[in-house]
């Protein structure tokens, strides 16, 4: 194990009780969170504000994060690659689901499938890596369309629409499409039960970054008989989950 300074590590704990809570916080409040004597923490603060990394307000005397640890936090977003995090974590949604999932971004023709895993699920082909997906009958591109701006009016959604119309499948019109969008708003998540490829249900789910854009979409899929594609399943709430802790390490509130 390697040797630290102790000194930075006790300072540390005074910024990450900081961190940790919504507002402000009095010098007796913030130390009896960081488990030390008001005192003690004092001296620590009175050096972490000449660096900036915490400022004393000078109206109420409350302690907050300060400018150049501001500062930190936005470089370091500034440097988080979603798409590699996303990757990196992707193994551990195929663990907590059981399912065959994937990834999507939105690319030059739509919906571009840019990894995917099979969790040994017999499932479709057109998973493949590169593979472009319809905007109005898959799960990743529902989600794409509810939760991006901009995909529902777009002129790949009116073509989709009016071939859709053309072969008798749903959505063919945009009363259709609106209520679709707004059934994976109120769930918070795209679906599809057998409309793409028979047999085969998907749940999608949208990953925002810091700045509240959707940079992804998370795809959970398998065999009508043995996947959960209920809207308060198992698998949704696998799914759900991982975006969220995905959308904390990029920073989305």
């Amino acid at each position: 194990m390697q040797t630290g300074v102790e000194a930075m590590e006790v300072g540390g704990r005074l910024l990450q009780v900081l961190a940790a809570n919504p507002t402000p916080l009095m010098l007796k409040a913030l130390a009896a969170q960081a488990d030390m004597a008001p005192a003690k923490a004092h001296r620590y603060l009175v050096s972490l504000q000449r660096l900036g990394l915490v400022e004393q307000r000078a109206t109420d005397s409350l302690y907050a994060i300060g400018p150049l640890a501001l500062q930190l936090g936005l470089q370091g977003l500034a440097q988080i690659d979603p798409v590699g995090l996303a990757l990196e974590q992707l193994p551990s949604l195929v663990q907590a689901s059981g399912a065959t999932v994937a990834l999507a971004v939105w690319g030059n023709q739509g919906p571009t499938i840019i990894r995917w895993i099979d969790n040994r699920a017999m499932v479709s082909a057109s998973l493949r890596t590169g593979a472009v997906l319809p905007v109005t009958r898959s799960a990743t591109g529902r989600a794409f369309l509810a939760f991006m701006p901009g995909v529902a009016d777009s002129e790949l959604v009116k073509q989709e629409l009016v071939a859709n119309h053309r072969q008798g499948v749903e959505p063919g019109n945009q009363k259709q499409l609106s209520a679709l969008a707004g059934l994976s708003r109120k769930h918070g998540l795209g679906r599809v039960q057998g409309e793409l490829v028979a047999g085969i249900s998907s749940l999608a789910a949208p990953v925002r970054d810091s700045s509240a854009q959707v940079v992804l979409v998370a795809t959970v899929l398998g065999l009508a008989g043995s996947f959960d594609a209920r809207w308060d399943g198992d698998c949704a709430q696998a799914l759900r989950d991982w975006c969220t802790q995905l959308e904390g390490r990029l920073g989305s509130a």
